[in-house]
């Protein structure tokens, strides 16, 4: 079979078809679910929805876990680079994607996680819940640089808006402000890196920026934009040495 410029196998068969959406499946589907408790939290009256989002979360599951085999259900996933080489899919990216997808049901079955919020706050903790999670999908298989920064992105904006959810309690609008200004911060600085990146090598894509980095080791922009890049990163992520922050 003929390839396509976005990395995706050519042919017209049904089973072909099925490969090409099944490896998507999880995003789809945790995309879906974001924009059904943001319907939920204009068209319905509060309620607790934990019971239905454990149950959404648990078919989400079956389905991140058909997305990691290929159309016979029995082999791994082929690896697989789509959208002009932003986006790679494989076993390895799939498998995190099913840890994810548990990981939120876990949240979900938390005893604390919803009784401190108002009744009104229900269903924009479940689609701030699932936002975030389909950013996290997105940096398991970015290939690109600034598919990981909006990845990331993503995943930074709902938890800004759930350190605040809890409008009532003082330390949380308190934890939210500070959230935001060192997030907005780190996100500053880790996209100078990427401009950087792409100044010096003349892409974006990550393969292509790591070939380049043994011809481009003595390079000061390409090192300014590596320390940046990860000074971005690190700072988002509390690590040693900018945790003091």
């Amino acid at each position: 079979r003929r390839g396509r410029p976005d990395g995706s196998p050519g042919g017209g068969s049904a089973v072909t078809a099925f490969e090409k959406f099944s490896v998507v499946i999880p995003e789809a589907y945790v995309m879906g679910l974001a924009v059904l408790w943001l319907i939920c939290s204009v068209v319905f009256k509060p309620r607790d929805y934990r019971v239905t989002a454990i149950v959404l979360g648990v078919i989400g599951i079956f389905l991140t876990w058909a997305s990691t085999h290929g159309a016979t259900m029995t082999t791994p996933v082929a690896t697989q680079i789509r959208f002009y080489g932003a986006y790679r899919i494989d076993f390895f990216s799939q498998g995190f994607k099913l840890l994810l997808m548990i990981g939120y049901v876990l949240i979900l079955n938390l005893p604390k996680s919803e009784k401190s919020l108002l009744k009104e706050s229900q269903a924009e903790y479940h689609f701030l819940v699932a936002t975030a999670l389909f950013g996290m999908m997105l940096l398991t298989s970015a290939y690109d640089l600034l598919v990981l920064y909006l990845a990331m992105e993503t995943t930074s904006y709902s938890f800004y808006i759930l350190c605040v959810l809890r409008r009532r309690v003082t330390e949380s609008t308190e934890a939210g402000l500070k959230y935001v200004l060192i997030g907005a911060t780190s996100s500053a600085i880790m996209l100078l890196g990427i401009a950087y990146l792409y100044g010096s090598t003349g892409t974006t894509s990550l393969p292509a920026v790591l070939a380049r980095s043994s011809d481009l080791a003595t390079s000061p922009g390409y090192a300014l934009g590596v320390f940046l890049m990860f000074a971005g990163i690190l700072f988002k992520l509390s690590a040693f040495p900018f945790h003091f922050w």
